[in-house]
């Protein structure tokens, strides 16, 4: 599967994932955090590749296969390049 589109409807508000890509890379991902919400973002970690938030870098740690991204409510394009 190279994309996917998901809403859900939480008690804290709409939550919206949208990603295009695949494992190897390049993977984009765009999400929609609602108010007052932190979300846990786990992006595929890609063999010497690094993450950016709205096209600037962005410090991603790494668990196991995954680059892992704190984010607060908003909506963003996250990629893995």
């Amino acid at each position: 599967m190279t994309h996917a589109r998901g809403e859900y409807n939480s008690v804290y508000g709409r939550i919206v994932s949208d990603w295009n890509g695949i494992p190897a890379g390049p993977f984009s991902l765009k999400v929609t955090i609602p108010a007052n919400t932190i979300a846990k973002v786990f992006l595929p970690a890609i063999t010497n590749g690094h993450v950016t938030q709205d096209g600037r870098r962005v410090n991603a740690q790494q668990e196991s296969d995954s680059y892992v991204v704190l984010l607060g409510s908003d909506s963003c394009e996250l990629q893995v390049n």
